[in-house]
């Protein structure tokens, strides 16, 4: 009996740990992949006027849809971009940015140590929709972080919305990567990549300010002409068509009712651009929105057969 149960338990446990040393095999993160990473990292790095010490890989990558890898899977990989403690204190960008670890880096084969600045990036192969300078903005200049502080949901509507009318949702998106224009020329696939990350070190200088406030001792205690400034100064790059922004609005039928809106229509099946406007206006402060800034309302109603239904209107302020 006992013997039965022992059989009964390898039984199982083999498929697992059999699965496990595949995965574990399979895992490992091969020469040229860790190479192409490590490439991709150190050109933005080197775009924002950067000097590591030195890049290096995980031992293994991440992969999506299986436990083992499948040929055409995304590839995750964490790069590992090292910098030495007197750069990072002389460097803002890096000293205030609370990602940067401290770690113990084996140097001469591992006879000895030596402390760096650690800052983990990923590189994702396989995804074509995989950005390197979204990554360095996100990662190198805190994107979410100066997003979150200066131009929070709240902020923002405040800013653009008028006499606190109620909806049924509000969200804003604000992105500091500027937009990827591609000619869809692959000869000047490159140059054109190039040209989009070379402002990448114009950007660490102009947001260094913006950084330096994010530091712990400082960041909750900002008084309102710099939260201000911070703010008008990463609303101006939406105007000039470095960043990206919008705001998605969401009313239902019953909301404009009660808050006495006007309609210039009552059938909502039927809508056209001008009704939307009409509308819009007496929620949104249009004018006050940056250029470039792209809205998307929705107005949820019931049709002629008492159904639930919708209406999507979307612009960009000129």
């Amino acid at each position: 009996m006992k013997s039965k149960m022992i059989k009964k338990v390898i039984g199982l446990l083999f498929p697992i740990l059999t699965l496990f040393m595949l995965s574990a095999c399979n895992n490992r993160v091969d020469r040229d992949l860790a190479k192409t990473a490590i490439s991709n990292i150190r050109s933005v790095v080197e775009a924002a006027g950067l000097e590591a010490e030195g890049y290096s890989t995980a031992d293994t990558f991440g992969y999506q849809g299986s436990p083992i890898y499948i040929k055409g899977t995304e590839q995750f990989v964490d790069v590992y971009v090292d910098f030495e403690k007197d750069y990072v204190e002389s460097t803002p960008v890096l000293k205030y940015n609370s990602r940067l670890k401290e770690v113990e880096k084996k140097i001469f084969f591992g006879f000895s140590k030596k402390t760096v600045y650690r800052l983990e990036m990923e590189y994702v192969s396989e995804d074509k929709n995989y950005d390197r300078l979204e990554e360095a903005y996100n990662i190198l200049l805190q994107s979410g972080s100066l997003t979150s502080t200066y131009l929070s949901d709240d902020v923002i509507r405040n800013l653009y919305i008028k006499n606190s009318i109620e909806l049924d949702s509000f969200d804003s998106y604000y992105s500091l990567v500027p937009k990827e224009e591609y000619s869809g020329n692959p000869k000047t696939r490159l140059e054109e990549r190039e040209k989009r990350e070379a402002i990448l070190k114009t950007d660490v200088e102009e947001l260094t300010p913006l950084i330096e406030d994010l530091d712990p001792s400082r960041v909750n205690n900002l008084d309102e002409e710099t939260l201000v400034r911070n703010r008008d100064l990463l609303l101006k790059r939406v105007a000039d068509n470095r960043s990206t922004f919008s705001i998605e609005i969401d009313i239902d039928i019953e909301q404009v009712r009660r808050q006495n809106l006007q309609l210039t229509n009552e059938d909502i099946d039927n809508w056209t651009d001008s009704d939307f406007e009409y509308l819009l206006a007496q929620i949104l402060q249009i004018d006050k929105l940056p250029r470039n800034t792209e809205v998307d309302f929705r107005i949820d109603y019931k049709d002629k057969s008492d159904r639930n239904a919708y209406k999507l209107y979307s612009f960009y302020k000129q």
